[in-house]
């Protein structure tokens, strides 16, 4: 879910003043969280994808911990809370075919299915309707010349007569349900999609929902047979697809401190499987294991021991405490959004969420807390925090990319706390022997210390906040392939990955390296950065200048 969505919860960003002591690290723990860690990252979890038997063993593993802690379940079956999530669409054997005049082609490497096809077999002549656009206010109509579709079989190039960009003068009619929406008005039988330029992308494969425009829809991704069916020939094909759905599970345990409120702790445990389109992984290999050792090992991994700790300690008895390992967070946040909208615990009587999410790379004592504006009383804590072994940056927003942001939508104040992207993240290398577990336990003893300023506060004053600084974040359809670091504010932009084949690696880019300008753009921050990106388009060039080291380089990029 995170992604380069981090950019956009638009960070305020503040340095805390020294004042009060941190709550003490608890060292005793580091050894259970590393095993916490390692087994929810190990290879035999496959990446712990809802739906699978590895999310099922992670499942299993955090509810026997919560049980080993004394902790009341409170799913709607024992520790569980069951729900269902969408799996990628499955293309039935039977009943997916293209031939062209009389050829058959292969699926998968000269066609395939679209989310936008309905079920059925049709045949037919081709007819050429080049984009599919009619735009009147700009004088331009790709079907003026299309005399008639009735029983045809209509093929449109999926780009635009100036490609598909967010600058686009045709951006309004980009969408291609729609454009073949409006083929099937005028009689067209099937629709088969072609990509025969350089402006746009090919049709998404990996999809979870069907949005059928009632005919069959293929796109055929072999060049040579996309031109034959320009011309008027004969074809036939057949599409066979149905939607999906799996098991998936929150683990919800309770502590009973016999108090009239709850303080959520939270974190999510599911990670990306094999990877693959539409997972939002960002390697580019062949498919592998993604471990998410931080992705979120780091965090379940805390909330385990956050619940070991509370269970025990004669500390921070002001509040009950609701303990939930949700799934399905890469998705779309989809288990904390279930609970949300369907608690086995009163919302009414919940005091404030916490969220960990990725907190084991600590840095240089870098830490980001997001929803600080979320309460009044949060004012006075992060005012006087202390903690001088951290540098914090903190974000008033209540909405990010992350689980905490389905609990500020039903009003209660809520804090993410987050040490950084990095290389790795989204990809296989996100490995247990990388995390910093001296670094997650330090990060504990600073929601500890939180805690502890609003542990004699009953209920915390919620506040709206507003989703992103006055800068709205740009749209841009092109990628230098970096994976910028977050925590970076010192002027530019520093690079915490570089993923091979793009841009900036074909540019010769290195981790380490930070952008100061690219074209004719400064790189003062994150902002420029992106607004920079949203100016250029596919096959578009620029020099790139960057500090290595101290030292000024240049380089050129090709979008």
């Amino acid at each position: 879910m995170k992604t380069i969505s981090f950019f956009f919860s638009a960070l305020f960003f503040l340095h805390i003043a020294v004042a009060q002591e941190c709550y003490p690290v608890d060292k005793t723990q580091i050894p259970t969280i590393q095993q916490d860690v390692e087994f929810l990252a190990d290879d035999a979890l496959t990446g712990r994808y809802p739906g699978t038997y590895g999310a099922l063993r992670a499942k299993n593993y955090i509810a026997e911990r919560f049980m080993s802690f004394g902790l009341q379940p409170k799913g709607t079956s024992g520790f569980d809370q069951m729900f269902t999530v969408p799996e990628p669409v499955k293309i039935a054997g039977e009943g997916n075919f293209v031939t062209i005049k009389g050829e058959a082609l292969k699926q998968n490497e000269q066609y395939y299915p679209t989310q936008y096809s309905a079920n059925g077999k049709v045949e037919g002549k081709t007819v050429w309707v080049k984009y599919g656009i009619t735009a009147p206010e700009l004088n331009y109509d790709d079907l003026k010349s299309v005399k008639n579709l009735e029983g045809k079989i209509a093929v449109m190039d999926v780009s635009s007569p100036d490609g598909i960009h967010p600058h686009s003068e045709y951006a309004k009619y980009h969408d291609l349900g729609g454009r073949i929406g409006n083929l099937k008005k005028m009689g067209a039988i099937g629709v088969m999609l072609v990509n025969l330029g350089d402006m746009a992308e090919d049709v998404r494969t990996g999809y979870k929902k069907i949005r059928s425009t009632e005919v069959p829809v293929v796109f055929v991704s072999d060049d040579a047979y996309a031109k034959k069916i320009k011309k008027s020939v004969e074809v036939s094909f057949g599409v066979n697809q149905m939607e999906q759905t799996a098991e998936a599970f929150n683990v919800v345990g309770f502590l009973d401190n016999k108090r009239p409120t709850t303080v959520v702790i939270g974190a999510h445990y599911d990670h990306l499987g094999y990877g693959g389109s539409g997972t939002g992984s960002l390697y580019t290999g062949e498919p592998a294991i993604h471990n998410g050792a931080d992705d979120n090992a780091s965090g379940t991994a805390a909330l385990i021991a956050m619940a070991e700790y509370l269970s025990k300690s004669t500390d921070l008895k002001g509040h009950n405490y609701l303990f939930i390992a949700f799934t399905a967070e890469e998705m779309g946040l989809l288990g904390s959004n279930y609970f949300a909208n369907n608690p086995t615990y009163p919302i009414e009587q919940m005091c404030y969420m916490v969220n960990m999410d990725m907190v084991g790379r600590l840095r240089e004592g870098k830490l980001q807390i997001s929803g600080t504006g979320t309460a009044e009383q949060w004012d006075g804590v992060f005012a006087k925090l202390g903690c001088d072994n951290f540098d914090f940056k903190l974000d008033e927003s209540g909405v990010g990319p992350s689980d905490h942001t389905s609990f500020y939508n039903v009003d209660l104040p809520v804090l993410h706390f987050f040490t950084g992207t990095h290389e790795d993240y989204h990809k296989p290398a996100d490995d247990a022997d990388k995390i910093n577990y001296q670094g997650i336990a330090e990060v504990i003893s600073v929601i500890k210390t939180v805690m502890t300023r609003v542990d004699n506060e009953e209920k915390l004053e919620f506040r709206e906040t507003k989703n992103q600084d006055a800068r709205k974040a740009p749209r841009f359809s092109v990628t230098l392939g970096i994976m910028p670091d977050y925590m970076y504010e010192d002027g530019g932009v520093r690079i915490d990955g570089v993923t091979e084949g793009k841009p900036a690696a074909e540019a010769g880019l290195q981790k380490g390296d930070i952008i100061t300008k690219l074209g004719d753009f400064n790189i003062v921050d994150m902002y420029a950065y992106m607004n920079a990106l949203a100016a250029f388009k596919k096959g578009d060039k620029a020099v790139i200048v960057y500090l290595r080291e101290g030292n000024e380089m240049e380089g050129k990029v090709q979008f």
